[in-house]
């Protein structure tokens, strides 16, 4: 049998999530697309590299394996895994000489990378899905012109260059630049989550007189356990919010950060609690406390009314949060900016109605079965909250989940078409 190209991996991401108690959207995506490469290495080379700035470091594979299960245990089987399986800082600190004097010599591939690929008759393929370090566009130059790489990259969302305001980083705008620049001017294919995502790449790549790359949209797929759960009973409230089955609540899932717009969501809290008393709905918010929300913070730390309507959940696994979703009266999502919906695709696939911004890439990921509301319409999103309080609204039609089966499928086919152009 002929022997299959090699496969370059960027694990960088992970490795430096690799002590969270749960994933964001670009975890689950990183993590599914590690744990498919990771299966590819029973047909062909796989390699695991990670970053410090510009210069790259192989992982050894049983090393990347311990990482990439362990957290696939954590954060989608909820299990308590808290010994991190790469030491990070210890690793920071042992590579930081050899990362000054690589980069001064800019040797910025791995010598040991270079040694293993010598040995393959056919030139690697590199994937990245994780944004994070793709703004080191000389590290990527080199893996392409040097090791002959194609380059595959996954592309999330341009919110740091549409809104820099709602990121957490003061140079986010620029390295969200430079990351579009790396993919643009080296990738031999990216992928993208929505056409939306698709269309405004195109488009920033027109404006800005870079190459016009070859773009595909692969949707994010919704994890297994919520697709068999729409099939079977629906799960009681987790015992541990059992305070929630004692009142009808509302919930919204996602970081508090003000992109998210949990500001418009808590001011309609107080006006319900003013008017309905102790009939007023819980509002459970699903996210850990992110950047540039003091002002939320304060509200939600000062407000009394509030703290008596409002309950933080920073985390649920995944089982928790499939419950959660499938007890409440509705999904509220009035983000003001997405790349996809993620939470709004587990929502419908669970029969959840879902209330949310009018948002392209949301009614990509939405359909006809979610209601769409300007996400600076109080009065709107207000009526939408009373009329799902006062009739548990069920979807009108079932709602096809995309799958990462399917998604996985396709990129698997795109794999094997590059071998046949290698």
């Amino acid at each position: 049998m002929a022997t299959l190209r090699p496969i370059i991996y960027n694990l960088h991401r992970l490795i430096d999530r690799c002590t969270s108690p749960s994933p964001t959207g670009v975890d689950r995506v990183d993590l599914h697309y590690a744990q498919f490469i990771l299966q590819k290495a029973q047909e062909r080379p796989i390699y695991f590299l990670r970053q410090r700035q510009n210069v790259s470091y192989l992982v050894p594979f049983k090393q990347a394996a311990s990482l990439i299960n362990t957290l696939e245990k954590r954060w989608l089987q909820g299990l308590k895994l808290p010994q991190a399986p790469i030491n990070t800082s210890y690793d920071y600190l042992r590579h930081w000489p050899a990362t000054r004097f690589r980069q001064q010599r800019q040797l910025l591939i791995d010598p040991a990378l270079r040694h293993h690929l010598s040995h393959s008759t056919k030139p690697p393929i590199y994937l990245h899905s994780g944004h994070g370090t793709l703004h080191h566009i000389d590290l990527h130059e080199q893996i392409k012109t040097q090791l002959q790489a194609d380059m595959l990259y996954y592309l999330h969302d341009l919110i740091p260059i549409e809104f820099p305001e709602y990121t957490n980083h003061p140079n986010a705008l620029a390295m969200h630049q430079r990351r579009l620049k790396t993919m643009a001017t080296t990738g031999r294919l990216i992928l993208a989550n929505s056409e939306d995502s698709r269309q405004k790449l195109l488009a920033y790549c027109q404006q800005h007189q870079l190459p016009q790359p070859e773009v595909q949209v692969l949707f994010i797929g919704v994890e297994e356990l919520f697709i068999k759960a729409a099939q079977q009973a629906k799960q009681p409230i987790p015992s541990r919010f059992a305070t929630l089955a004692q009142s009808p609540y509302f919930l919204t899932i996602g970081t508090v950060e003000a992109r998210k717009n949990h500001l418009l969501l808590l001011h309609l809290w107080r006006q319900l609690f003013a008017e309905l008393g102790e009939h007023c709905p819980k509002l459970v918010i699903l996210g850990k406390r992110g950047w540039k929300a003091e002002h939320i913070f304060h509200l939600l730390d000062s407000s009394p009314a509030l703290q008596q309507t409002v309950i933080e959940i920073q985390d649920a696994n995944d089982q928790e949060m499939l419950s959660l979703i499938q007890n409440t009266q509705a999904l509220l999502f009035p983000s003001f900016a997405e790349g996809w919906g993620m939470p709004l695709a587990e929502a419908l696939t669970l029969n959840t109605k879902a209330i949310c911004s009018d948002l392209p890439a949301l009614r990509e990921c939405g359909r006809t079965q979610s209601l769409y509301l300007n996400p600076l319409d109080g009065l709107a999103w207000k009526a939408a909250i009373l009329n799902a309080l006062s009739e548990r609204p069920q979807l009108k039609q079932a709602y096809l989940p995309d799958r990462w089966e399917d998604h996985l499928q396709k990129l698997d086919e795109l794999l094997i078409s590059l071998e046949a152009k290698s």
